[in-house]
């Protein structure tokens, strides 16, 4: 299986969900399909 890349205005976007309209991590991955881990790493940093 191929590991999925992200562009960087999808990340942007996704960050943007849950530090400035205050989404929970989980909420978001499941609207846009994808894990959760993917969206606490950029968060991470």
């Amino acid at each position: 299986m191929s590991r999925r890349v992200f562009m960087r205005e999808f990340k942007i976007a996704a960050v943007k969900l849950i530090v400035e309209d205050g989404m929970d991590v989980k909420e978001v991955s499941k609207q846009l399909v994808v894990h959760a881990n993917s969206l606490a790493c950029p968060l991470a940093g």
